[in-house]
């Protein structure tokens, strides 16, 4: 309850290339890749709905959601590294629809296998590899960049997904899962609404 402060004051930050594009001076390209993460609040938010609904559909759909999320991340962070396509605001709206229609799974049901997941999981990391390079770097700076942000957001998917299959034993835990899913849904939707106004799509 502690983060929901910081966390609601994150989301509140406007949206833009300077945000989801910039990087920590003095700490390196690999630290600053694993931090990138967890300091842009459209990634960290697609990362968290990864991980809750990987918990949320039956344990043996779980290593292929992994390699679904990460795998298509790492196409994604790839051809952005070599600005393949060239960045467009249009992304911003698939990371958030993505991340919108995954929050509104985990508050529907708890543990009920959905058709379609991975593809789901696969196309919002996409868009979010997509969304991720660091500006005027050399090639090889921003394939290391891109490593740190690869290895940073499998840290985040995989160990929440397994804490909070642990934790969903617990009856009561299983109503909190359902309700951060429906509050990562909300905060989607509003920003997805931002984007799309912003955007002209």
């Amino acid at each position: 309850m502690r983060l929901l402060a910081p966390a609601a004051a994150l989301l509140a930050l406007p949206p833009g290339t300077a945000l989801a594009h910039s990087s920590l001076e003095g700490i390196g390209a690999f630290p600053n890749g694993l931090l990138h993460p967890v300091l842009d609040p459209a990634h960290i938010l697609c990362f968290v709905a990864c991980g809750l609904l990987a918990a949320h559909q039956p344990a043996s759909a779980m290593p292929r959601l992994f390699l679904a999320a990460i795998l298509s991340l790492a196409a994604g962070l790839i051809l952005a590294t070599f600005d393949i396509p060239a960045w467009d605001a249009r992304i911003g709206v698939g990371i958030w629809t993505g991340t919108l229609a995954m929050g509104a799974l985990i508050a529907a049901t708890a543990a009920r296998p959905y058709p379609g997941v991975a593809a789901l999981m696969g196309f919002t990391c996409l868009a979010v590899g997509l969304d991720t390079r660091l500006e005027n770097a050399a090639i090889v700076e921003r394939l290391v960049f891109a490593f740190g942000t690869w290895m940073g957001a499998a840290l985040i998917v995989v160990n929440l997904a397994l804490a909070c299959r642990r934790a969903a034993q617990f009856p009561l835990a299983q109503v909190g899962i359902r309700i951060l899913g429906s509050w990562v849904a909300a905060a989607a939707a509003m920003m997805l609404a931002f984007s799309l106004k912003t955007s002209g799509v």
